[in-house]
């Protein structure tokens, strides 16, 4: 398949989330979507990917540190999201739940037709 690729992620009320990976799972209750997105690296010309979680409901979005070269968001049941960093090479399961999302990622307001970089 080779590596994965990069997109924009545009939602109905028109929010649209730039260099996101295509692998993306909404909540259970279909609140939440659990996106990956690329971080730049101005050297080398990629980085490391963060997991952004938006809230469509409020128009809302929280992002966590650079965590790996590649995230797989596995599942989101329960207010809990489940995902595999490196899946590849050296695969690492992180669960993370709503509430420590709320408390530990940056939170992002978000705006109809606003682009998140």
């Amino acid at each position: 398949m080779g590596n994965p690729t990069i997109g924009t992620l545009t939602l109905s009320p028109g929010s649209m989330v730039e260099k996101c990976n295509p692998s993306f799972i909404w909540s259970d209750d279909s609140i939440f979507i659990a996106v990956p997105q690329y971080t730049f690296n101005w050297f080398r010309g990629a980085g490391k990917q963060r997991l952004l979680i938006i809230d469509v409901n409020e128009n809302r979005a929280w992002q966590s540190q650079k965590l790996a070269y590649y995230i797989q968001p596995e599942t989101f049941s329960n207010d809990e999201v489940s995902v595999t960093l490196n899946p590849v090479r050296k695969p690492r399961t992180r669960k993370y739940s709503v509430s420590e999302i709320r408390d530990t990622f940056a939170a992002i307001p978000l705006s109809p037709n606003q682009r998140m970089d």
